[in-house]
């Protein structure tokens, strides 16, 4: 789950940052020159109870709860406190739309005037603007779509090919003239390319899963059942929706929008849109529509939060089908996985680097523990006696010293910020690595920049 921060992104919970330093230098693999970790600039650790109650504050999110009190979330992110006070601890956040059952009364008022509700599992939310107790406010109905929790991915998603506005409302052809450049060449483009980049390769979301997202062994990618694959999807299911002749919905009427903009992005009331989405920007999205010839004809998708993307500038996407691996036996530490394109193994003879044959990007090799440097540059030595260059590769090391969880046996995440992986631990047993990407930045503070 993640904790609210500023606006323009949101910090990853998961802050056990165990940032790993480099290899030893040696000109000889050596005992000194094995692979090592340290810890450094490190995060206190998420433990199993954390992670728990942090999940279920994510999650609960129920469609109807019967004969019970409701709180239903109506900002982008409304934050969820450990006390009935803004100053106290900030739990995690409800996502615009979830409803969960609360207490019957507000245990305060202080601070807050519509009062302090206590909800389930646990924590307290302020009622007002970024929350209600009315299950059929507009806003709250709009967010009606929740996340899908027993699918791979909670939505259907798509990348930007071209720079789009996010707009508020249907915007007229005068309007989208307007805010776009050059649409017309851009239409006309379009419609001689639109099968060609308006279709979806199988990906993650076409992996079959168990109820609680585990992946079903036996079932080739692609093979679902009795739910569509992407490849079998309308262009419209692509986009979030049900079918490719969806309603308007109903918070836009004859050009005008029935409900606050959330997106934080703030602009006038009779804005058009609120702010662009740049190229190979990834939108979710919870739905989509078509218009007519006084809109142009175009497809829009609505995003989570609930702005409009016209359709004709994204790629839908079904996201990599591509996972990290299960630590046991078989796949004990250290291991790597090759992080870039282009990556080589090498033999090294002599003092001189030869290269052997090519890594594929993301495939992950077992670590003897050995180092060498050739001419300022390092190696890791992968099982079997071949050796690579350190900055194509993500390690997964052993922490060189463990944290409070790993010493009283309980389950921790591990995320290394150097090498951009992350471990599941038990105790102080691996039992799961992948790769991650935290922003770009790595080590930047992240107020100010996209680094986690």
């Amino acid at each position: 789950m993640a904790s609210p921060s500023p606006r323009g992104g949101v910090r990853l919970l998961l802050c056990a940052a165990m940032a790993m330093a480099g290899c030893g230098d040696a000109e000889t693999a050596s005992p000194e020159a094995a692979v090592t970790s340290e810890a450094v600039d490190t995060a206190p650790p998420v433990s199993a109870e954390t992670a728990s109650a942090e999940t279920e504050l994510a999650s609960a999110a129920p469609d109807e709860v019967p004969d019970r009190p409701l709180l239903g979330a109506l900002d982008y992110a409304t934050t969820i406190y450990a006390k009935p006070s803004d100053k106290s601890a900030r739990l995690g956040y409800l996502r615009v739309g979830a409803k969960v059952p609360r207490s019957e009364e507000p245990v305060s008022k202080r601070g807050c005037k519509g009062g302090w509700y206590q909800i389930e599992p646990q924590g307290f939310v302020c009622v007002g603007k970024s929350a209600t107790l009315d299950m059929d406010d507009p806003l709250l109905r709009a967010a009606s779509v929740r996340p899908h929790r027993d699918r791979p991915m909670p939505y259907r998603y798509g990348f930007v090919r071209s720079v789009l506005p996010l707009y508020l409302r249907v915007p007229t052809a005068q309007q989208q003239h307007k805010s776009e450049f050059k649409l017309g060449d851009h239409l006309e483009w379009f419609r001689e390319h639109k099968e060609e980049i308006q279709s979806a390769d199988l990906g993650a979301y076409d992996v079959a899963v168990d109820a609680q997202g585990r992946a079903l062994p036996g079932k080739a990618l692609g093979e679902l059942g009795r739910d569509k694959n992407s490849s079998e999807m309308s262009l419209g299911e692509l986009f979030g929706g049900h079918s490719d002749d969806d309603p308007w919905p109903f918070w836009l009427r004859d050009g005008e929008r029935l409900i606050p903009n959330i997106s934080g992005f703030d602009v006038p009331d009779y804005a058009v849109f609120a702010d662009r989405a740049r190229r190979h920007t990834g939108l979710a999205f919870v739905g989509t529509f078509n218009t007519d010839e006084h809109y142009l004809g175009r497809r829009f998708a609505i995003t989570t939060d609930l702005r409009l993307a016209p359709t004709s500038k994204v790629k839908p996407d079904s996201g990599s089908p591509w996972h990290g691996v299960e630590l046991g036996d078989d796949w004990p530490l250290p291991i790597a996985f090759v992080a870039r394109r282009g990556a080589q193994s090498y033999l090294i003879e002599d003092g001189e680097a030869r290269s052997a044959k090519p890594l594929k990007r993301r495939s992950v090799h077992k670590l003897t523990g050995k180092v060498h440097r050739v001419d300022g540059e390092k190696y890791v030595q992968l099982e079997g006696g071949r050796w690579a260059k350190k900055d194509m590769l993500a390690l997964v090391l052993t922490p060189s010293k463990w944290p409070r969880p790993a010493k009283k046996n309980e389950k921790w995440v591990q995320v290394n910020i150097g090498e951009q992986t992350l471990t599941l631990w038990e105790g102080k047993k691996p039992v799961f690595a992948t790769m991650v990407s935290t922003g770009r930045p790595q080590f930047g503070d992240w107020k100010e920049t996209t680094a986690s």
